[in-house]
């Protein structure tokens, strides 16, 4: 089967003094419950409510999302358990 190889899932998010730039999980599930869906991140200007403030925001797409959160976690937990090569789960903080 021919296809795009992706070597890794990169949540971004903005934190300029909590966390360190940037994070690798060690495995998938720690990337998606750790790194992604784990996700504190300023508002932008793209989202409703003030500029700047710090909100639980998992892999930078609560606002975006037409399901309940803890389903979309679990599709990405049930999508890496087919995977047969899965990528590295990268956390990057934007400063």
């Amino acid at each position: 089967m021919l296809g795009v190889k992706i070597d890794a899932i990169v949540y971004g998010g903005r934190d300029s003094d909590t966390w360190v730039s940037v994070q690798e999980a060690f495995d998938w599930v720690h990337g998606i419950i750790t790194k992604g869906a784990s996700l504190e991140s300023e508002r932008t200007a793209a989202v409703l409510g003030k500029e700047g403030e710090r909100e639980f925001n998992p892999m930078s797409n609560l606002d975006f999302l037409s399901i309940p959160v803890g389903r979309y976690i679990e599709i990405n937990l049930d999508f890496g358990k087919k995977l047969r090569k899965k990528p590295k789960s990268l956390r990057l903080i934007i400063l």
